[in-house]
């Protein structure tokens, strides 16, 4: 007997049994290889060549959307605070450096960001795995 379940959690439903999804097409959610992905309420379809996956999400995206990304999906939370930090540190050195305008600009940038952003992709790193182990542990 074939499993239909992926390996996200999702049912798989072939496209034999179902031809047809006539659901709105969205753009929210990772497609992790599907040509096209729809929602309908909390459920969220992608479609690939020869089948569909399906799972219903806890909050909607589309009604709360920093909701679901606390709840559903918190690892693109955690990679949106990274990014943050990171720019915010370099617009932080890139600000010094103006004051500097000096040949050691170079230099400075490497000796202020290094420690703040090794700490602050350490810290990131280690909130994303707790985001995941929260995320796996609220699904059993």
């Amino acid at each position: 007997m074939e499993n239909y379940i992926d390996s996200d959690g999702s049912v798989i439903v072939l496209k034999s049994i179902r031809p047809i999804i006539d659901y709105p097409q969205t753009l929210l959610g990772s497609m992790k290889g599907a040509r096209r992905q729809f929602r309908y309420g909390n459920l969220h379809i992608r479609e690939y060549d020869d089948y569909y996956t399906a799972h219903l999400d806890t909050i909607d995206p589309r009604n709360d959307p920093i909701g679901h990304l606390l709840v559903d999906a918190p690892e693109y939370l955690i990679w949106l605070c990274i990014g943050v930090s990171v720019v915010k540190d370099i617009a932080s050195v890139l600000g010094k450096r103006r004051k500097e305008q000096g040949p050691s600009s170079l230099t400075s940038w490497r000796k202020n960001t290094g420690s703040g952003l090794i700490t602050g992709l350490v810290v990131n790193s280690i909130s994303l795995l707790a985001a995941n182990f929260v995320k796996s542990w609220n699904s059993k």
